[in-house]
């Protein structure tokens, strides 16, 4: 009784998480006229306008060729702003991260509480301030800009992740790396970075999902429309009166396929990133 009973909610948990991802894929599929009056059902007939942009009804030929160039423009600037910051985030994090692990000096102790305002401060309350500091420092309108800006705000949580998988690496690798001479930067660069690979790879795929989907700092910070990310993108396909829903679905379905190919790849480091230090000894 009590594995049928596992089994039942293991199932109901299942489908639970499942079913959005398969409504979403069979919405895709569906014209206007079919997903209104079937919103939950399966497609009768498999219908491709939504990805090849046919002109439809309620869309102009010139409206879908600009969703569909507005689509493409969006995916390749929230994958170059996303790539961007991950760079530029594990390069500030993984030696600040050594540092705070292995240096035990006041002064290091103390610039560990300098990190905590990033994690307890809600990034949107610095909206306003760093839409200043980006028009004085001609950083607006910028994916360069938007790029650092989503590298500053993700930082504390890439040195916390990255810290502690380098606090759980013996400390007898350091002890004899520094018996034969070894300086800090090569120990760091040699042992602490290879052994830390799962980390970073959570770090970096943590931060290029949030920074791939990220929506009001890109609606802040940006203006022209050759800039817009994959967020800003997406509103063209909801009008003032009517919002095209499958149309939504196909260019969801569309842009998250370089969000699954890096999760695809990368899965392995994930998990063993994810449950590091899970179990002592």
């Amino acid at each position: 009784m009590r594995k049928a009973i596992r089994i039942s909610s293991l199932v109901a948990i299942a489908v639970f998480y499942i079913y959005p991802f398969l409504w979403l894929i069979t919405t895709s599929f569906k014209s206007d006229e079919a997903f209104t009056e079937s919103v939950l059902g399966f497609p009768e007939t498999i219908y491709w306008g939504n990805y090849l942009e046919e002109k439809k009804d309620a869309d102009t030929e010139e409206e879908s060729e600009d969703k569909e160039q507005s689509l493409g423009i969006g995916i390749r600037n929230s994958s170059f702003v996303s790539t961007l910051s991950v760079i530029l985030n594990l390069l500030l994090a993984a030696p600040a991260a050594y540092a705070f692990s292995r240096f035990k000096g006041r002064l290091f102790r103390l610039s560990k509480f300098l990190i905590i305002p990033g994690l307890i401060i809600p990034i949107h309350v610095c909206l306003i301030p760093l839409l200043k500091l980006s028009s004085g420092l001609n950083m607006y309108d910028s994916l360069w800009g938007l790029s650092v800006i989503y590298s500053a705000f993700s930082l504390a949580v890439s040195i916390l992740i990255i810290q502690t998988t380098i606090n759980e690496i013996p400390d007898e690798l350091f002890e004899a790396a520094r018996v034969d001479g070894a300086s800090d930067f090569y120990i760091f660069v040699k042992i602490a970075l290879p052994l830390s690979i799962p980390a970073l790879v959570v770090s970096a795929v943590y931060q290029y999902m949030i920074n791939y989907n990220e929506f009001l700092f890109a609606l802040t910070l940006l203006q022209s429309e050759e800039k817009n990310t994959l967020a800003l993108a997406m509103q063209r396909y909801s009008g003032g009166f009517d919002t095209n829903i499958p149309g939504i679905a196909a260019a969801i379905c569309i842009s998250s396929i370089p969000a699954i190919l890096i999760f695809s790849g990368l899965q392995r480091y994930l998990i063993r990133g994810m449950t590091q230090g899970a179990v002592k000894g």
